[in-house]
C-alpha cells in the first residue's frame, strides 16, 4: 500500500476574494436522496492558490422551486461567464470546460473548520 501524505494546510480554505479560475471537472450525479444535481470542480488558474478546487453545485432539478430557481440563475451566470451565449444541452458539461472566468471566494464555517463558499462568478474583464 502507497504511503499518503498529508498536510492541514491543504485543508485550509482559499483566502477571501476574487481570483481567475476555470471549470475542471463537471458532471451529472444523484444524490444520497435521489435527485440529480450538476457537480463542478472550480479550479483557481493563477495566483498563489493556483491549482486549488472549490466544490460547486447546481441543483437543477431540485423539488423545492425557490432553490431550483436560484440554482438555474447561478448556473446561467456561470455559463454567459465562461462566454456561452446560447442554449446548452444539459446532459453536454464540456462546453463549459476550461473556460476562464472570474470567481468570488467567500468562507463560511460548517462542522470540521471553514470551508469555502463562492458568492459569484464574474467574466473577465476585456471578454
Amino acid at each position: 500500500m502507497d504511503e499518503l501524505l498529508f498536510s492541514p494546510d491543504e485543508c485550509k480554505p482559499i483566502p477571501k476574494g476574487v481570483y481567475t479560475a476555470r471549470i475542471a471537472k463537471a458532471e451529472i450525479k444523484i444524490s444520497k436522496a435521489g435527485n440529480k444535481y450538476i457537480s463542478c470542480d472550480v479550479q483557481i488558474i493563477q495566483g498563489t492558490s493556483q491549482g486549488k478546487l472549490v466544490d460547486c453545485n447546481f441543483h437543477l432539478w431540485a423539488n423545492d422551486s425557490k432553490f431550483r430557481s436560484d440554482s438555474r440563475r447561478k448556473f446561467a451566470r456561470l455559463v454567459s461567464c465562461c462566454g456561452i451565449q446560447t442554449e446548452i444541452k444539459v446532459n453536454d458539461l464540456s462546453v463549459i470546460l476550461d473556460k476562464p472566468f472570474l470567481v468570488d471566494l467567500g468562507e463560511q464555517e460548517d462542522n470540521f473548520g471553514n470551508v469555502n463558499c463562492i458568492n459569484g462568478f464574474n467574466k473577465l474583464r476585456g471578454k
